[in-house]
């Protein structure tokens, strides 16, 4: 089964990424507005271009693409932050001068298109979890900085169901698919 497959090939880079480093304080209690705008800005510089990569393939995916770009602009607008700041790579928002851009990877073809929208639409299930501590750790509402974390709200569980049932049924060769899921963690634990 492709799920269990991709489940499998990404689960220790899953596992890391939520762990470490800023996506383990997101469910701090003492998760500040600050650390949260630092965040998105970063996320900014992963989900814009990946959705550009994505839309490529748009009539490849097993379900509609759901930009969520636009709401990680929204939410830094919401916070008073800068747009350029939303591409900075995470060194920039410590005071260090930025560096080369982040290697992303490539989305050639479906199979890759397919590694990524699984992480990212994982990404929207756990944001429903993290939109919920955000609202009552820094009183954030979806019109006012959580847009990206709240995301389709109660569509998010069905939509993710469609999707695992769509990659079930993908002739898509299940390597090439985790290959590319597993390049997509990546990107995020270089950019995080």
């Amino acid at each position: 089964m492709m799920l269990e497959h991709l489940r499998t090939e990404t689960r220790a880079l899953h596992e890391a990424l939520e762990r470490r480093g800023p996506m383990a304080r997101l469910l701090a209690p003492d998760l500040t507005l600050a650390e949260y705008g630092a965040l998105l800005a970063r996320l900014h510089g992963l989900y814009a271009p990946l959705e550009d990569r994505l839309a490529r393939h748009a009539d490849a995916l097993p379900v509609p693409l759901a930009p969520r770009a636009p709401h990680l602009r929204a939410d830094l607008a919401a916070l008073g932050l800068a747009a350029h700041a939303a591409d900075a790579p995470p060194e920039a928002s410590e005071g260090v001068p930025p560096a080369e851009p982040r290697a992303l990877p490539d989305v050639p073809d479906a199979a890759a298109a397919l590694g990524v929208l699984y992480v990212l639409e994982g990404a929207a299930l756990g944001g429903q979890v993290i939109a919920r501590h955000v609202r009552r750790t820094l009183a954030l509402t979806p019109a006012h900085g959580l847009a990206f974390f709240t995301g389709d709200a109660d569509g998010t569980g069905a939509r993710w169901v469609r999707f695992r049932d769509a990659l079930a049924a993908s002739p898509a060769d299940p390597d090439a698919v985790a290959a590319s899921a597993r390049a997509t963690f990546s990107a995020f634990h270089t950019r995080l």
